[in-house]
């Protein structure tokens, strides 16, 4: 079943999907910096990169590492998908509690490109030039998965992973999903691309909450193009972290096109050494009484560069609306780079809109205030910037995503800062 107000596309085969999807790439080539939404976030290691080539159907078993990782504990899932280099690894994955959902795992769609069409974004052209086994996952009117539903996604080292995943909930569903992308052992060592597309479709009064945690290999160039659209008294709550990768890009653009829409869109980004994180975001409120929130932080050490651009639309239509937007940096290093760039575009004066934006070290009187109480300073620093990451962590609403999230915050900042035998009751707001 289908959510009603979504707009259908003609149910397209693979082969014409790939067709129409290389076409595109082929006529708009890669992004530039001259393009505001790329302006953080250079795409020259792309150049030479066949975008457009499905990765093979890998042969004689899982990938060493793969099994190890599909198995692991994370965040008291009540199912997992798994996916290896973008196909799905039916033999992995645990979908009992899924009978309720219509999933098309490794099928065409009509829903496949009417969210997130690649008429003038190149990457998400090149991800429909090469689809092979798209991910649908569609909810029936009322259907409520109790717990957390978690899609995995592991990379192996293909030089190029291009997966595709559809949500699609219909009247009054809800839903829970962490979109985790990982990587072997052997992957960590090499350099690989994923780039990742995620429609989301809400119908209404659904409510889906969606976390993008990425965690890649130290070399991988990450992207994720996440695009979403919301109907009557509808709610999405996303809450992207990007932990891990050398280049990474989690973009999101919500359409909240039915009154009573709600969105919020929050963040974490930890980088470290050369590493470079992008977060770009836009949120278009194209209708009267919707609401929208963002909240992004970023930790950036030694030379390492997170950059946020939020860009906020208020159309004409959209009165009696309201939107608060706030990103907020920490910088550990002399050498580390924040980039940060909230904006408005408000086309009429019937709504409520605040956007404000923080970036530099640690607060000397907080500073100040623990270690005159008999505090180290390195101890006092680490409290604080693990304060400043958990603050974002908290809006995470699964405890066992927070609880998951906090260890990975904590290992990411384990390189720079002493938090031996830190936990929830050191924390002190950064």
């Amino acid at each position: 079943m289908v959510a009603q107000h979504t707009e259908k596309a003609p149910e397209l085969t693979v082969a014409a999907l790939n067709a129409r999807g290389r076409e595109r790439f082929a006529a708009l080539g890669l992004p530039s910096t001259r393009r505001e939404a790329w302006r953080y976030f250079p795409t020259k290691a792309l150049r030479g990169v066949d975008l457009t080539k499905a990765a093979p159907v890998a042969g004689g078993g899982v990938a060493p590492g793969v099994a190890e990782l599909a198995s692991a504990d994370f965040a008291d899932h009540v199912a997992r998908i798994v996916c290896v280099d973008g196909r799905l690894e039916a033999s992995l994955s645990t979908v009992d509690v899924l009978t309720a959902v219509e999933a098309s795992l490794g099928q065409t769609s009509e829903l496949i490109g009417t969210v997130a069409d690649s008429d003038d974004a190149p990457l998400r052209a090149a991800n429909e030039g090469a689809l092979v086994a798209p991910l649908v996952l569609t909810m029936p009117a009322n259907t409520v998965i109790d717990g957390l539903v978690e899609i995995l996604h592991i990379a192996t080292g293909e030089q190029v992973v291009q997966p595709r995943l559809v949500l699609a909930l219909g009247r009054s569903a809800q839903l829970s999903v962490a979109q985790r992308f990982v990587a072997t052992p052997a992957a960590s060592a090499v350099t690989y691309v994923v780039n990742a597309v995620t429609e989301i479709v809400l119908d209404d009064n659904a409510t889906l909450d969606h976390v993008e945690i990425v965690d890649e290999g130290a070399a991988a160039f990450h992207v994720n193009d996440v695009v979403a659209r919301l109907h009557r008294d509808s709610t999405l709550r996303t809450f992207t972290a990007t932990l891990g990768g050398g280049s990474a890009r989690t973009a999101i653009r919500a359409e909240l096109v039915g009154a009573g829409a709600s969105c919020a869109l929050d963040g974490l980004y930890i980088a470290k050494d050369r590493e470079r994180y992008d977060h770009y975001t836009e949120m278009d409120h194209i209708v009267g009484h919707t609401d929208s929130s963002e909240y992004y932080a970023g930790i950036m050490d030694d030379r390492a560069e997170g950059s946020f651009q939020g860009l906020v639309f208020m159309r004409e239509g959209a009165r009696k609306s309201a939107t608060a937007q706030m990103n907020r940096n920490l910088l550990l290093s002399q050498g580390a780079v924040a980039n940060s760039k909230p904006q408005l575009e408000i086309d009429n004066d019937d709504v409520k809109a605040t956007h404000g934006t923080t970036v530099g070290q640690l607060d000397e009187l907080a500073l100040f205030y623990l270690t005159s109480r008999g505090i180290e300073p390195t101890r006092a620093k680490a409290i604080l910037t693990f304060g400043f990451a958990r603050d974002a962590i908290s809006r995470v609403r699964h405890a066992g995503l927070q609880k998951a999230l906090t260890t990975l915050a904590l290992n990411k900042l384990a390189g720079s800062l002493d938090l031996t035998g830190i936990d929830d009751g050191d924390l002190a707001d950064g």
